[in-house]
């Protein structure tokens, strides 16, 4: 059996080509990276809890009448309103994934704040249902509670082709794309809120649609400075999602 020669005790081991000790780094600092998925659950569970809290402090403090019903315009807009944001978050996820190194910083921050204030919002309305002893979803089509329910998609939102493209297009026509598409539906959320705050004297609903209106509003005059900055001219009029089409029913013709 041969011996293993032993190593002088002054002797060093050899040090690594620069170009390793960059890789190594690299390596770990990818090893240590968090997807945000991560993050973003534990923080839509606290949001949600935290919904609930505030909700029923609401409630019990003020009073108020009896809870809204299934078939209430508060019970419809949530419904309809938590499908909308969810949209909103999954497709400003897809680009704030895409953006590159060298992307502003504005626009991640831009896209982040699209992300958390909408599953803010979710996380509230799904709190409502959930006090209002109500489902999360309804067999009623979509925005019968605004009395022209739709077959389709709601207006404002994007087919399934439009979402691939902001996946597979080059990133800076993703941009552009996400902030038309958004604008249109932006548009039709706020057309949502105002429409609850018509049908509505619950507080706590309104109280919420009225931040819809002002955050929504604030943010499409943002998108158009986007869609500017990266095509050097200003986002055309929009037009109405076109897969979105009224119930044909003669109560509901408009």
């Amino acid at each position: 059996m041969s011996q293993r020669k032993k190593r002088p005790a002054n002797s060093r081991p050899a040090p690594k080509p620069q170009n390793d000790i960059k890789v190594a780094a690299a390596q770990a600092a990818e090893a240590q990276r968090t997807p945000m998925s991560a993050y973003l659950r534990p923080f839509i569970l606290f949001v949600a809890a935290a919904a609930v809290i505030l909700f029923l402090i609401s409630r019990l403090s003020g009073g108020g009448s009896d809870f809204p019903a299934t078939d209430s315009a508060e019970a419809g807009f949530a419904r309809d309103m938590i499908t909308h944001h969810q949209q909103a978050v999954q497709t400003a996820m897809i680009i704030r994934d895409r953006l590159p190194d060298d992307a502003p910083v504005q626009l991640d921050q831009f896209l982040w704040d699209i992300i958390s204030t909408q599953q803010n919002q979710i996380g509230q309305m799904q709190a409502w249902l959930n006090v209002w002893g109500l489902t999360q979803g309804t067999v009623d089509p979509p925005m019968k509670w605004m009395g022209h329910e739709v077959t389709g998609l709601m207006p404002g939102m994007m087919t399934a082709e439009q979402v691939e493209g902001l996946r597979t297009l080059p990133v800076d026509e993703a941009i552009v794309s996400f902030m038309e598409l958004m604008i249109v539906h932006h548009m039709a959320a706020v057309d949502m809120a105002e429409a609850v705050n018509e049908r509505s004297d619950n507080g706590v609903v309104t109280f919420l649609a009225d931040a819809m209106i002002r955050t929504q509003q604030g943010e499409i005059e943002v998108m158009n400075l986007w869609i500017e900055r990266y095509t050097g001219a200003a986002s055309p009029s929009p037009d109405a999602t076109p897969s979105a089409s009224p119930v044909a029913s003669p109560e509901h013709d408009h």
